[in-house]
């Protein structure tokens, strides 16, 4: 891990090969029982890991993923994955996990909504799609921590945008908080996917929040 933050016991930083594994099975976990999206399409934890590490290598080469790890045990205690905006993802990281389509067909929408106003050129935009903490981690400000480590590296990378698509009412205060604003909306009760309403159940919040600051 390249240290880049330390706040009391946990270190912030850039994730090495060697800890993407601990990653992703720690975003499974969250993600496949905390996650409001993947909780109403019921994705299992495997094919949540599945994703995660297919994505495994872009983070290593890019350089822009963070994540939290407890400096006496190692132990990652949270990550928020992030890309170039303007690189596509390969078809074997789109595919890896197929229960993901529906949400990916949403997400997709308002990127295309939010393309069709701005230009996004390569090591301009970030793209923060994956923020998760680990259940006994919560309360401590990991979260925050990790999205602000993470702007603070992409702007000394020259980037000068930090999107997101906020999924739940947690990350979207979060990201609110720290000064994103909202752009797009995608309703979770009118969206549907092969003419299924996929996402009615979750009524906590209106809809996924595509939402985006300056650095």
């Amino acid at each position: 891990m390249h240290v880049m933050d330390r706040v009391g016991e946990v270190d912030f930083g850039i994730p090495e090969e060697a800890e993407l594994e601990a990653m992703s099975c720690l975003l499974a976990e969250e993600f496949s029982h905390f996650e409001p999206a993947a909780v109403a399409l019921g994705i299992p934890c495997s094919q949540v890991r599945s994703q995660v590490e297919a994505f495994g290598q872009k983070a290593v080469s890019e350089q822009l993923t963070v994540i939290a790890r407890q400096r006496n045990t190692h132990g990652i205690l949270g990550a928020l994955v992030t890309e170039d905006f303007f690189t596509p993802l390969t078809t074997d990281t789109q595919m890896a996990a197929p229960a993901f389509a529906p949400l990916g067909a949403l997400l997709e929408g308002l990127d295309d909504q939010y393309r069709k106003v701005h230009t996004i050129e390569a090591g301009t935009h970030l793209h923060l799609f994956m923020l998760g903490v680990a259940a006994h981690a919560t309360g401590r400000g990991v979260a925050s921590r990790l999205v602000t480590t993470c702007l603070n590296n992409g702007r000394s990378r020259g980037y000068r945008t930090a999107v997101t698509e906020a999924t739940g009412i947690v990350s979207q205060h979060i990201f609110r908080k720290l000064g994103f604003r909202e752009m797009f909306v995608g309703s979770y009760q009118k969206f549907e996917f092969n003419g299924q309403r996929v996402f009615a159940s979750i009524g906590e919040t209106e809809g996924v929040m595509l939402m985006a600051r300056d650095l």
